[in-house]
């Protein structure tokens, strides 16, 4: 860890520590003159900030992230997330080249996204396809149940019309006996 701490944050220079603390100074400026609630300097001001890529430590990208926040719960709009860009210097060795530490922690930090990436997926093709059997087996249990809507309303359909036909059966029979007892 560096010897310059500012914040709560440790540098590892000086130079990156007066970065810090210029930008803290700028945070506190925005802060003071900067009302959260009206959305539409709040809107300007982000993007402003973000146009110009005016912060670069985490001081000041705490503040652009507080400002995605506050604009995010509120618009409608999709807001663009805040820049991060670091420095040349703290990417680079002091070879110019990439360091390694820096690469393999790339690497993983990409490998541990495409892990979620594909996790999120396999679980949502598993969801996907129980919604999907669940779905089937309300239609089977409407279609094939006992207590099918269709076939409640032929039965009773069905006992409407046997129960007419009985009733024709005995006033046919009763006209038969009538039509009887007058021929004899």
């Amino acid at each position: 860890m560096g010897q310059f701490e500012f914040q709560g944050y440790s540098f590892a220079n000086a130079k990156e520590m007066e970065v810090a603390k210029k930008e803290a100074e700028s945070v506190e400026y925005i802060k003071a003159k900067l009302d959260f609630r009206d959305r539409e300097k709040l809107r300007k001001m982000y993007d402003s900030l973000c146009e110009k890529q005016s912060f670069i430590t985490p001081i000041g990208i705490a503040l652009m992230s507080e400002m995605h926040k506050e604009l995010s719960m509120y618009s409608v709009q999709a807001v663009p997330g805040v820049p991060v860009t670091v420095p040349i210097e703290l990417k680079k060795s002091s070879s110019g080249k990439l360091t390694n530490n820096f690469i393999k922690e790339s690497q993983k930090r990409e490998e541990r996204k495409k892990e979620l990436r594909d996790t999120k997926l396999r679980n949502s093709r598993i969801i996907n396809v129980f919604l999907t059997l669940v779905i089937i087996a309300m239609f089977g249990v409407v279609l094939f149940g006992n207590t099918n809507a269709f076939r409640d309303k032929e039965e009773k359909l069905q006992d409407k019309y046997s129960s007419w036909q009985q009733q024709l059966q005995e006033k046919e029979q009763e006209l038969n006996e009538r039509e009887q007892a007058l021929k004899e």
